[in-house]
């Protein structure tokens, strides 16, 4: 933490005072929506400081207000914004993707029982068909790729998986990623749940 301003800060008669800003470009997708509690968090562990003083690292426990439930008369609409490969081996490749809800309403992940998935298949083209190979897949995890199993409308979700190769060809080079086959989220529509990547074999 710094101490911008030009008064001693983390004694109690400034507490209320603080403006607490947050590295909008630098803030992970994951604590987006949450930083009501971490500014509280702030406010109740910032050490005194001096202006122009510098902290050393803090740790905060932050506890999570639950969020509203979304517009009762709005849909969510999730939509892959991008996916690439980030490690290309041998045997194994892992892909980065990330998810947007461009729907007017907060995404349930877990309102279900049943839970999200993001398959990977290998494709020939630039569509998901049945001729598909299934390549692997990877849960949407609360706690990890989502604090709380909610994505507000706008917010990014981030997430990686990993597969094997070995069914990898040259009539199926492509990698095709599809989010949520088994529909455990309410969507207003799934016409954004399929990204695919061309890939040279």
């Amino acid at each position: 933490m710094a101490n911008t301003g030009r008064q001693t800060i983390g004694t109690k008669n400034t507490s209320a005072e603080m403006v607490v800003e947050f590295d909008a470009l630098g803030l992970p997708g994951l604590l987006r929506g949450h930083e009501s509690a971490i500014e509280e968090a702030v406010r109740n562990n910032c050490p005194k400081l001096k202006p122009g003083e510098l902290s050393g690292p803090i740790w905060l426990d932050v506890r999570l207000i639950p969020r509203a439930m979304g517009q009762m008369d709005g849909c969510a609409e999730m939509e892959f914004d991008t996916a690439f490969v980030e490690e290309w081996g041998e045997q194994t490749m892992r892909i980065r993707f990330f998810l947007k809800n461009t729907g007017n309403a907060a995404a349930h992940f877990f309102s279900k029982k049943s839970e999200p998935l993001v398959n990977v298949y290998f494709v020939s083209g630039a569509k998901l068909t049945r001729g598909a190979i299934p390549a692997g897949n990877t849960r949407i995890r609360k706690g990890s790729e989502t604090l709380d199993g909610i994505l507000l409308s706008g917010q990014v979700l981030e997430g990686t998986v990993e597969i094997g190769l070995q069914d990898r060809s040259k009539f199926s080079p492509n990698i095709a990623l599809e989010f949520d086959p088994a529909q455990a989220v309410d969507e207003c529509g799934r016409v954004g749940n399929v990204w695919v990547i061309k890939l040279r074999f």
